[in-house]
């Protein structure tokens, strides 16, 4: 995976619904328990993807699907750029800490895969015939901090 020449990386610190991305990180649960950490997880990742559609909406972007699940796999938002009238496929990945590396190394290439398989898929079931994109969005929540970087146009290698 790897990104074209567009300067794309972007870090944010914007409000979410009226408060602060620092207030909402401020009051995620932490860890409790072993029985707990999918449910956790699975949250971590709701908050990622609300995070990344506020993020996209304010910068123009049309949310066309979110979650959007087929046999080869889930694309986390499917968002329309008028800005440049492309269709994207927005994967979306969040953590708590950078210890087991970035959001945006955790993509593996069974991940790839799938998301392109997905992404055919959803091509066929409506129909669309324009430009496509794919862009990564990593999120990083940690008490009191919200890292965003915004990856534009990432390549399959």
């Amino acid at each position: 995976l790897s990104a074209s020449s567009t300067p794309a990386a972007t870090t944010t610190r914007s409000c979410l619904n009226g408060g602060s991305l620092v207030q909402f990180a401020k009051n995620l649960p932490s860890h409790t328990g072993i029985f707990c950490m999918h449910e956790q997880h699975k949250q971590l990742g709701q908050w990622g993807e609300q995070i990344a559609a506020t993020y996209l909406r304010r910068r123009g972007y049309q949310l066309l699907a979110r979650g959007w699940h087929c046999r080869e796999g889930e694309l986390d938002i499917v968002a329309y750029d008028p800005g440049v009238r492309t269709l994207t496929f927005v994967e979306v990945k969040t953590r708590r800490s950078i210890r087991f590396g970035s959001p945006e190394e955790s993509i593996s290439g069974k991940k790839l895969r799938s998301l392109e398989a997905a992404a055919s898929r959803y091509l066929a079931a409506v129909g669309y015939r324009g430009p496509v994109r794919f862009d990564l969005i990593g999120i990083t929540i940690r008490p009191g901090i919200v890292r965003l970087h915004h990856l534009h146009n990432m390549a399959f290698d």
